[in-house]
């Protein structure tokens, strides 16, 4: 098992379970409640984030981009209609297969990542998961869990 990279992975679940933990203290209605923002409601922002993940999840993973194209529509679907608790257990899933890919990767390894229009990218796992980590706090996290709820 590579310590480095899962704590990296792990420092992602930590942040993703403090966001629920914030959450279910609000009120029900907040996670779907409509909002102005760049996604209408909390819900839709797990939703992204959900299949953002999987999405690097299946780069990192040696996916095709056409094989993880093709299965955005159901990590979508998957994500429709949940409740916080039901959204925090797709993400504990998730967490279980980004575990099962990383126990035996080492951080200093190089892999390629190919988009047909961006072309390649090549990056150790660290790198990638670090990315990882990264756009779910600056983008996801910070931004929409503790700005979105003031302007609600």
């Amino acid at each position: 098992m590579n310590h480095v990279l899962m704590k990296q992975f792990e420092f992602h679940v930590w942040a993703y379970e403090k966001t629920f933990r914030h959450l279910e203290s609000l009120p029900d209605h907040v996670f779907e409640k409509k909002m102005q923002n760049v996604f209408p409601s909390l819900a839709k922002v797990f939703g992204h984030v959900y299949v953002v993940d999987n999405l690097w999840l299946g780069a990192i993973a040696g996916k095709s981009f056409h094989e993880v194209r093709r299965s955005i529509g159901q990590w979508t679907e998957e994500t429709e209609g949940r409740s916080i608790v039901g959204m925090e257990e797709l993400f504990g899933h998730l967490a279980h297969q980004y575990r099962n890919f990383l126990h035996d990767k080492h951080e200093g390894e190089v892999i390629k990542v190919v988009h047909p229009e961006f072309g390649n990218l090549t990056a150790s796992y660290f790198d990638l998961i670090q990315h990882v980590v990264k756009s779910w706090y600056i983008s996801s996290g910070k931004y929409y869990v503790h700005v979105a709820p003031v302007r609600l």
